[in-house]
């Protein structure tokens, strides 16, 4: 399974601020397939006027789509590996370390305020 968000923005009750590298990526309901695979998405801050799903998801998703799918089969769409396919995260270890570090630089200013 996919890391997925329930947003992109962290709050301090006074002020909203983006997560970076987090990116809505959309799947129109019309590109989904039977077995989950998807032939179009848009990522980014896009306006879409047509029904489908959005995902929050780690920027660098977006890249590897075609080893995604999603499954519609219960309450909520979940967006998963295709069967034998492995999502690799291109960033090096010290681009991790600093995102983790920065993401707990905002969620301290969000408990100062």
């Amino acid at each position: 399974m996919i890391s997925t968000y329930n947003s992109m923005f962290m709050s301090n009750g006074v002020e909203q601020a983006t997560i970076p590298g987090r990116t809505p990526f959309f799947i129109p309901y019309t590109a989904i397939m039977e077995d989950g695979t998807f032939t179009t998405y848009v990522a980014g801050d896009a306006v879409v006027r047509e029904p489908g799903v959005t995902f929050i998801v780690d920027s660098w998703i977006p890249d590897q789509f075609e080893k995604l799918k999603v499954d519609i089969s219960g309450s909520e769409p979940i967006l998963t590996t295709k069967d034998g396919m492995e999502v690799i995260d291109p960033r090096s270890e010290q681009e991790k370390l600093i995102a983790q570090k920065e993401l707990e630089l905002m969620e301290l200013k969000a408990q100062k305020r």
